[in-house]
C-alpha cells in the first residue's frame, strides 16, 4: 500500500531545487478589456498565427449583443465577432477548429463547417451521437476527437447499440475518419466518455473521463494509451470504481499528471486524501511530494456560515519559466487561508504569498447580472496562457482585477521577481485580537516597525478600509465594518502579508 507521508528527505530534495527568485507580474494598461467587453465569461484563448486573440466563451460587447467567439486586436480592438459558437478552440490550417459539444471548422469571418461523425449511415437517416469534449492535432494535421460517438448507425435502437459507441477517433481536415485508425472503445454501464487527451513526451497518450475499462482493460476514469493507441497495460489508476469522472487538466515538463478529481471519486490507496487536485507521475503512482491543498470557495454571499463553503479546485494550471506553477480558478480559500483567484507555487505544492502583489480576480458583477451560481463561485479565472514575449493573457468571469474595471480579460506583464528565501514566517500577519469588536492591533512576523500600506477587504476582493504608514503598535479601529470575514494585507518592501480577520 502506497501512503501519503511527505517525508523529510523528499521536502529537502525538492526544495533544493527550487529557484531563489520568482517572476512576478502586474498589470499591462496597455490592454484594456474594460472598454470591450460589457459583462460574462471566457471559457478558452489562443494566440493567432498574425499575433491577435482568439476569445471563446459568452459575454457581451458595448453593443450589449451575447457573443461566443470572437477576434480582438493584441490592443483589444474587435477583428471579428460572433465566429463560433461552441467554448473551445485551436489553430489548424490557417483556421480555427471548434468544439464543445459540437466539431468544425471556421475562417476567421465567421464561416463554419460543421463535421458530423456520420461514418456509417446506412439506412438510419437521422443524426447521431457527437459529444466531442477534446481535441489534438496530430503532425500529419489530423485531429484526434475525444468524446463520444456512434460509428454504426444501423446499431441504434437495437440491443447492441453499445457497440456502436467509440470514444476516440479520428478524423481529417473534412471530418471523415482517417482509415485504419483503431477507433476506442470504453466501457462504462451508462454513458463511457472521454473528457480529455493529453501527450507524454514520449509519444503516449494520456486520456481521462468517465469510463471503467479501455479496450477490454480495467483502468478506472484514466488510463495510458502507447503511441500506436493501443492501451498500456502497466498503467494503473489510481481511482476507484466511485464518482463520476477525472480531467487531466495539465501535463507539466516532467510528464506529471495535475489532475482534477469530484469529492466523489475516491484516491484508492489515500483514502483521506483532501483536496480535489492530485498529481500522478507517469506511472499512475500518486506523486506524494505535492502536499494536500485544500481549495474552497462558497456558493452564497454569505461566507461566515461553514455549510455554505464547497470544495473546489484549480481550473488551470501552467508552468512558468522559473519552475513554479501558476493556478487558477474559482477558489478564494486554500487550506483555510485567503487566497483570491490566483496563484504561484512551488513543486512540492507550498504557496508563494506575495506572488502577483496580491492582485487576482476580485468581482463579478455587473448591473442586473451575475454569475448563475453567485457572485463568489461565479467569479474565477478560467484560463491562462503565455505569451511570446513573456506576457499572461488571463480569461475568466470577472468585472474588476487589482482594483481596476477589467471586464473578462486581462493581461499582466513581467515585473521584476519575488525572494522567496525568507522562509520562516513568510506571508503570516499576525492580527489581534481576532475574532474582533471594535478595533486590532497588527504585527509582521519580521521588518520594519512601519507598515506602508494596510487593506482590509471583503472576501470578494473589494478594499473597504486602508491606512497609510501604520505603527505596529496603533490599534487599528474597525469602525463602519459590519460583522463578517474580511481579508487583511500589508504591504511592505519585503512583499505582502495576509491574514483573514473575523469581524463580530
Amino acid at each position: 500500500m502506497r501512503k501519503l507521508i511527505l517525508s523529510l528527505t523528499v521536502i529537502i530534495i525538492c526544495a533544493g531545487k527550487l529557484p531563489a527568485q520568482v517572476i512576478d507580474y502586474t498589470i499591462d494598461p496597455s490592454f484594456n478589456s474594460g472598454e470591450l467587453f460589457t459583462r460574462g465569461e471566457v471559457s478558452d484563448l489562443l494566440l493567432t498565427s498574425t499575433g491577435d486573440y482568439m476569445v471563446m466563451g459568452m459575454f457581451s460587447f458595448q453593443n450589449d449583443l451575447i457573443e461566443h467567439g470572437s477576434l480582438i486586436t493584441n490592443t483589444g480592438q474587435l477583428l471579428e465577432p460572433n465566429i463560433s459558437g461552441t467554448v473551445y478552440a485551436k489553430n489548424y490550417q490557417d483556421k480555427l477548429l471548434f468544439f464543445s459539444p459540437g466539431m468544425g471548422i471556421t475562417d476567421y469571418s465567421g464561416t463554419l463547417t460543421p463535421f458530423f461523425f456520420e461514418f456509417q449511415k446506412s439506412a438510419y437517416s437521422g443524426p447521431l451521437s457527437a459529444y466531442v469534449y477534446d481535441a489534438m492535432i496530430t503532425p500529419e494535421e489530423n485531429i484526434l476527437v475525444a468524446g463520444r460517438f456512434f460509428t454504426d448507425s444501423t446499431l441504434i435502437g437495437t440491443s447492441q447499440t453499445s457497440l456502436a459507441l467509440r470514444q476516440l477517433c479520428m478524423v481529417d481536415s473534412t471530418g471523415a475518419p482517417v482509415p485504419d485508425f483503431p477507433m476506442l472503445r470504453c466501457n462504462q454501464p451508462v454513458d463511457a466518455t472521454i473528457n480529455s487527451i493529453r501527450k507524454l513526451s514520449t509519444g503516449e497518450y494520456i486520456i481521462s473521463g468517465h469510463f471503467a475499462e479501455v479496450e477490454g482493460h480495467l483502468s478506472h476514469k484514466i488510463a495510458k494509451l502507447n503511441a500506436d493507441f493501443s492501451v498500456n497495460t502497466e498503467f494503473e489508476s489510481p481511482f476507484g470504481a466511485e464518482g463520476y469522472h477525472v480531467y487531466v487538466l495539465f501535463i507539466d515538463s516532467q510528464d506529471r499528471l495535475w489532475v482534477f478529481r469530484p469529492i466523489q471519486t475516491n484516491v484508492t490507496d489515500y483514502p483521506n486524501y483532501q483536496s480535489l487536485l492530485v498529481r500522478l507521475l507517469p506511472d499512475g503512482t500518486v506523486d506524494t511530494t505535492l502536499q494536500d491543498n485544500v481549495f474552497t470557495t462558497y456558493l452564497v454571499s454569505d461566507i461566515i456560515n461553514p455549510q455554505n463553503a464547497f470544495s473546489t479546485t484549480p481550473y488551470i494550471i501552467l508552468e512558468d519559466e522559473d519552475g513554479t506553477f501558476i493556478l487558477g480558478g474559482s477558489f478564494i480559500e486554500i487550506n483555510g487561508e485567503p487566497h483570491n483567484r490566483l496563484i504561484k507555487i512551488q513543486d512540492n505544492g507550498e504557496i508563494i504569498q506575495n506572488a502577483f502583489g496580491g492582485m487576482s480576480a476580485e468581482e463579478g458583477v455587473w448591473e442586473n447580472w451575475t454569475p448563475g451560481v453567485g457572485p463568489i463561485a461565479g467569479t474565477s479565472i478560467s484560463q491562462i496562457i503565455k505569451l511570446p514575449d513573456g506576457k499572461l493573457l488571463l480569461g475568466g468571469t470577472f468585472s474588476s482585477f487589482g482594483g481596476e474595471p477589467y471586464n473578462c480579460l486581462v493581461r499582466l506583464k513581467p515585473d521584476g521577481f519575488v525572494g522567496i528565501d525568507k522562509k520562516e514566517g513568510r506571508g503570516k500577519l499576525k492580527i489581534y485580537p481576532n475574532p474582533a469588536e471594535s478595533f486590532v492591533t497588527i504585527e509582521l512576523p519580521q521588518g520594519d516597525d512601519v507598515i506602508k500600506t494596510v487593506e482590509i477587504l471583503t472576501m470578494q476582493g473589494r478594499v473597504i478600509k486602508q491606512v497609510q504608514n501604520y505603527k505596529q503598535a496603533d490599534k487599528l479601529s474597525l469602525a463602519g465594518l459590519v460583522a463578517g470575514v474580511y481579508i487583511v494585507t500589508a504591504r511592505t518592501d519585503d512583499g505582502i502579508f495576509t491574514q483573514k480577520l473575523v469581524v463580530e
